[in-house]
């Protein structure tokens, strides 16, 4: 229920934002640049890039508008948008994920400790989830994403990634399969 108000509300704000309310086009921002953000955050690893990939996105989107181009699901032309730019952003290499070594060998002394137990437990189990998505291949580790951190629908996936939902599906099953193995595997 929660998506479909959300849904609704992103369609009006569109038709708003078509006929050129900026006001509109804030709040389409507003409700979902975190997404974009995080979804990024979480394949670079790196803050700036998701910070510069989600303006960019919301720039080409206002682009977009201004040149009256049909944009049938936003989520779904924002996250291919996104999906685009990172792609983009990688082959010119001007973004590279920097490891926790090289930070420390830098001389960077990360401060702090989690504050409980149960947070330890979460950073180890994201870790190993992060560490068993870089294994599958690209385009499984793609689709999982998309599915289960971004929570888009099996129609907005197949939109993004011009893929059939009857491949998306099998990429999920394949994709979940492997992650299983990977982690019993370390475990």
């Amino acid at each position: 229920m929660k998506n479909e108000s959300k849904d609704k509300k992103t369609q009006d704000l569109l038709k708003q934002a078509r006929q050129g309310s900026q006001e509109a086009f804030a709040q389409l921002y507003d409700l979902h640049a975190k997404g974009i953000y995080k979804h990024i955050l979480f394949r670079s690893r790196d803050p700036k890039m998701a910070e510069d990939i989600t303006s960019q996105v919301f720039i080409k989107i206002w682009e977009a508008l201004r040149k009256g181009v049909a944009i049938h699901s936003f989520r779904a032309f924002a996250m291919r948008s996104a999906q685009n730019l990172f792609i983009d952003q990688t082959r010119k290499k001007e973004y590279q994920n920097t490891s926790l070594e090289k930070l420390t060998e830098a001389g960077f002394e990360p401060r702090g400790e989690l504050s409980t137990s149960r947070e330890a437990e979460a950073s180890e189990a994201t870790k190993a989830l992060q560490g068993a998505l870089e294994q599958i291949n690209a385009e499984q580790r793609q689709i999982l994403t998309l599915r289960y951190l971004d929570e888009l629908t099996i129609p907005e996936i197949a939109e993004i990634t011009g893929k059939k939902p009857g491949t998306i599906y099998v990429l999920i099953h394949r994709g979940v399969r492997a992650l299983k193995l990977i982690l019993k595997g370390s475990s």
